[in-house]
């Protein structure tokens, strides 16, 4: 990989980390596919149904930047449900918190491998702690700048970092399927929309009061999505593109221009770049779907997204705090049990 500077325009925002990580991606990964016992709560759990090594490789190296940039401090696993494997899913949730259709293996559809995640990201934070995020995940920022040194502080009223996605209704995807499909597939935000609606849950448990007082709401479309809120949504083939486009290109032309600016802009104030595969959602080709099919493109030598790559790893963001959205009451309350409807109703 080339080596790369900060232009002098953001050297107020960026700075060299000090000693990187230099090891090859193939070691990282060598280790990453050893069984390692939960031992703190600094834990980066994934997950890839048929295990690390079946992974893209776009996907192998998102991973292997996690280590680089999160330092040894932080425990890397990427789950499986591959027999005999030293990250099976089993060795580390508890069957108890799972279904049995996942237990069991007899999950069906097009979306097993994500909601697999789904199921396994409660049971894993509940029982170790740490972070979940998705393989499609480019890291920009280490777990400890983003969220969990302020999770840590005894003093903050912070317990857990949620990805907001309360704006999600006015960003334009062209989806190519109805809404129904669309809040199916992320049923789980659903699912974690609606705790923060009870007041009552039969409990004791005040979910409204609890996402009001005690979690940050991490402002996805600055933090997570700023790709596309810059380049626009349903944007894969152009992302693609600039990626694709090498750095000692023309930097007079606007293609040059828009390149340089969108990599920068997520060096200096993005934590990460979620890369989606689309899962066949919308019209537009996800950025994801290329990059599986044009091995090597996210970062081939001398362009935009080895940039991206070098700097992930090599730049800190001098920025204190990422962006975040309040997490303010929702307008609609629920006085109703855990699980549905109880005789109090809703108001």
């Amino acid at each position: 990989m080339a080596t790369y500077s900060i232009p002098e325009e953001f050297t107020s925002e960026l700075e060299l980390v000090d000693k990187p990580d230099t090891r090859s991606t193939k070691d990282i990964l060598a280790e990453l596919n050893q069984y390692k016992p939960v031992t703190s709560e600094k834990n980066i759990w994934a997950f890839w149904h048929a295990g690390l090594d079946a992974m893209p490789s776009w996907c192998q190296r998102n991973v292997a930047d996690w280590v680089r940039i999160c330092g040894p401090s932080w425990t890397v696993r990427v789950l499986d449900v591959v027999p005999d494997s030293p990250n099976h899913a089993l060795k580390f949730a508890s069957q108890d918190l799972l279904p049995d259709t996942f237990v069991k293996g007899t999950m069906d559809g097009p979306y097993v491998g994500p909601h697999s995640m789904d199921f396994l990201r409660g049971a894993l934070l509940f029982g170790h702690g740490g972070v979940a995020i998705d393989v499609g995940c480019v890291l920009l920022r280490s777990m400890d700048r983003v969220c969990w040194d302020l999770i840590m502080d005894p003093k903050s009223p912070i317990e857990v970092a949620d990805i907001d996605f309360s704006e999600a209704a006015d960003w334009p995807w062209d989806f190519k399927i109805g809404p129904q499909h669309v809040l199916e597939y992320v049923s789980q935000v659903m699912c974690w929309r609606r705790l923060a609606m009870l007041e009552d849950a039969g409990d004791g448990f005040n979910g409204s009061k609890y996402w009001q007082e005690n979690i940050l709401g991490i402002d996805a479309r600055h933090e997570n999505w700023a790709a596309e809120d810059a380049v626009g949504f349903g944007s894969g083939a152009r992302l693609y593109e600039l990626f694709n486009l090498r750095v000692d290109s023309d930097p007079e032309t606007a293609d040059y221009k828009e390149a340089y600016n969108l990599v920068w802009l997520l060096l200096r104030s993005a934590s990460w770049q979620k890369v989606t595969h689309g899962k066949g959602l919308t019209h537009a080709a996800a950025l994801g779907t290329l990059w599986d099919e044009n091995d090597g493109k996210d970062s081939a030598p001398g362009t935009f997204g080895e940039l991206l790559r070098w700097g992930s790893v090599h730049l800190i963001q001098k920025r204190e705090a990422v962006s975040t959205k309040p997490t303010a009451k929702s307008a609609l309350i629920l006085q109703e049990g855990l699980y549905g409807p109880s005789e109090a109703g809703a108001q």
